[in-house]
């Protein structure tokens, strides 16, 4: 497949929710791949570096919703596993659920042949560099005609995925995880429910910490390098979305006090540059998708303010 020539855009991405992303520690700069506009589901990969956003490719994995994605820092490569081919909609009577398992090298993508975990969406990964493993855990799926939530866990080590036994949390989806370079484990917090559990995974199994101070579904997390810290934005807490900014020092939760973005989830909230700023790009409110870009780096400043767009119901 050859590589697509990049196109520099001054302001990214459309209206985005639903999407996927992950930092690319090498190049210093945020990928994000597909998610939904508001009119249909996406399957393009952008940057956000020092030079601002760029396309990078617009053919390699079909479009979806919902992937799991992960920068594997020592294969310098950003991995990307399942989804969904729809974001509202039921896809009628087809089974839209992905399961398939896909590399950007920096130029172009590959297809990675199984065996491979089950087909899921809105599971979660991790790359663990303490353990060169990029760690996937849960999401959900069809059986019988019934949405399945799951509590497998899955690890690739660049060859070949194991699924791991063991003690772990409670079956899932709509969570959200990341690597703590401080405590050097995988940090999970949230899903569907809402739940407001939080739990820690290393090399020895998974340890339930600090719970959320309020039930989240689909919130969006990130560790701030400079602040030494996770911050945590957004949620649905099964009456409203919610526009809190919470920072977490691996033992408490803290409310920041100040003003940021619009109540939302389906966002995505990522490191960029040296990871000692965040951007947060896209989500929704049930009725509008937004297309606003903001960045954190000890508080919250808009990078991009355009108006949200309203969804067109067209079961996408």
């Amino acid at each position: 497949m050859p590589a697509v020539a990049r196109t520099l855009t001054l302001g990214g991405p459309r209206a985005l929710n639903a999407h996927s992303g992950a930092w690319d520690s090498g190049r210093r700069a945020a990928l994000i791949f597909g998610g939904a506009d508001d009119r249909q589901v996406l399957g393009d990969l952008w940057q956000f570096g020092r030079s601002g956003w760029s396309r990078l490719s617009r053919s390699g994995p079909p479009a979806r919703t919902f992937a799991a994605v992960a920068y594997d820092a020592r294969r310098d490569r950003f991995v990307l596993f399942g989804g969904n081919r729809v974001l509202f909609g039921d896809g009628g009577t087809a089974d839209t659920l992905l399961g398939d398992h896909w590399e950007w090298d920096g130029r172009r993508w590959h297809q990675i042949a199984g065996p491979l975990p089950p087909s899921r969406t809105e599971s979660a990964t991790a790359f663990d560099p303490a353990r060169n493993r990029l760690i996937l855990f849960g999401g959900w799926r069809w059986a019988d005609g019934a949405r399945v939530r799951l509590d497998d866990l899955w690890e690739f080590d660049g060859r070949s995925w194991t699924q791991l036994e063991g003690t772990r949390p409670a079956a899932r989806s709509g969570h959200a995880m990341a690597w703590d370079p401080i405590s050097r484990r995988i940090i999970m917090v949230g899903g569907n429910g809402p739940r407001r559990d939080v739990w820690a995974l290393d090399g020895s199994g998974w340890e339930p910490i600090a719970d959320l101070p309020r039930p989240l579904f689909n919130p969006a997390l990130a560790f701030d390098r400079a602040r030494r810290q996770f911050v945590l934005f957004g949620g649905w807490t099964g009456k409203k979305r919610v526009a809190e900014t919470w920072l977490f020092n691996g033992s408490q939760w803290r409310l920041w006090q100040g003003p940021g973005p619009d109540a939302r989830n389906h966002s995505l909230l990522v490191p960029a540059g040296d990871g000692s700023r965040l951007i947060l790009v896209g989500g929704h409110d049930g009725d509008r998708v937004f297309a606003d870009q903001w960045e954190w780096a000890g508080r919250w400043r808009p990078l991009v303010t355009n108006f949200p767009l309203a969804r067109l119901d067209n079961g996408h």
